[in-house]
């Protein structure tokens, strides 16, 4: 029990760091024109987002004009947008916006000075030789309605970026309601890439369809902490481990979600989710199809779970998950090390290494 109430005081602290803004008093900043234009004129007449997003003073509101009440694409012309205040980007909604990295920069850029918030439009086509192919969070960041799709990290002359092919986050990261989707990674977090002293939260969400190279196809923690309700990171796939979450460290917590469909290749020893030495608690969480491709492997992996940290899983069902036919491997849990904790679960397959050593 000391470790459920010392992650979830991980968790109260995070909300705690994020303000809300206060929209009474804020202004509007109208954005009219899709063409992505930086003359410093932003007026009733001419004003495109990037100008907007400059225009705008702390506390501000960057809307869209009746243009935008059909669907419309921004094309960025070559370099990401950055966040130079605290302010609110509220889109028409994600079937109407869309702003595109045309697959040559990274889209947005929040700096770790600021607190900002996204809503209502999607993000797609972004490409960073870093970190964070649609979004780089280094501050805070509140995310709502969102699309984040198909964007991609790929830096091959940079074995220490290639991360967060959807976002990547070093500062807080708030979201709601978004779908991050067909995003690719060379290295760790196709979908989201989050590391310490990163505090997020996600609720009503789609993780799906990211690819990693390496570790964490949907999710990748390290060394921070997050949590996830009522959400699903499905058929999210890497060649090494953890296709749709990898734990490194830090804190998850996954309450009503779903693992579903996930795939490893390579090396693995998780297709859902591989908590290496991090804190896991799962409540009323359903792991299903989960899936190692690689037939040859013997040895330590499982089809839904690989933990060797501190885990709890209460009310939970672990179902038509698979791991190779081999003398240590389990289609449900593998308990490495660490204290397991169950309570209430449906489960098929389980394994843990005293067990096998005994």
């Amino acid at each position: 029990m000391k470790t459920k109430f010392k992650i979830f005081e991980i968790i109260i602290a995070a909300w705690a760091t994020l303000s809300i803004p206060d929209l009474a008093s804020s202004a509007s900043v109208l954005v009219n024109k899709t063409q992505d234009t930086s003359d410093g004129i932003c007026d009733a007449q001419d004003c495109s987002l990037r100008e907007a997003m400059f225009a705008a003073a702390s506390g501000d509101i960057v809307e869209f004009s009746e243009l935008f009440n059909a669907p419309q694409t921004i094309t960025l012309s070559g370099s990401n947008l950055v966040f130079s205040s605290d302010i609110t980007l509220k889109g028409p909604g994600s079937d109407l916006l869309t702003i595109s990295g045309n697959q040559i920069s990274r889209v947005f850029l929040i700096p770790a000075s600021h607190n900002v918030s996204i809503s209502d439009l999607s993000i797609r086509n972004g490409s960073s030789f870093n970190a964070g192919g649609g979004i780089q969070v280094e501050g805070t960041l509140s995310l709502q309605n969102a699309i984040i799709a198909n964007n991609r990290v790929f830096a091959e002359n940079n074995p220490a970026g290639r991360n967060g092919g959807g976002i990547n986050c070093v500062g807080s990261l708030n979201a709601k309601n978004i779908i991050v989707s067909d995003n690719q990674a060379l290295n760790k977090g196709a979908g989201i890439y989050i590391r310490s002293p990163t505090v997020g939260f996600i609720s009503n969400s789609s993780i799906t369809n990211n690819f990693g190279a390496d570790r964490g196809g949907g999710i990748f923690i390290d060394g921070s902490s997050l949590t996830t309700v009522g959400s699903t990171i499905g058929n999210n796939s890497t060649l090494n481990f953890g296709g749709g979450i990898y734990v490194s460290g830090g804190a998850l917590i996954l309450n009503e979600s779903t693992i579903v469909g996930n795939m490893t290749n390579n090396e693995s020893t998780a297709a859902g989710v591989d908590n290496f030495f991090g804190r896991l608690e799962i409540l009323n969480s359903t792991f299903s199809g989960n899936n190692i491709a690689n037939n040859n492997l013997s040895f330590q992996s499982a089809g839904a779970l690989w933990t060797s940290g501190p885990t709890t899983i209460t009310n939970s069902t672990f179902t038509e998950n698979f791991a190779p036919t081999g003398t240590a491997n389990a289609s449900g849990i593998y308990h490495s090390a660490g204290t397991l904790i169950i309570r209430a679960l449906s489960l098929l397959g389980i394994r843990t290494l005293a067990a096998l050593m005994t």
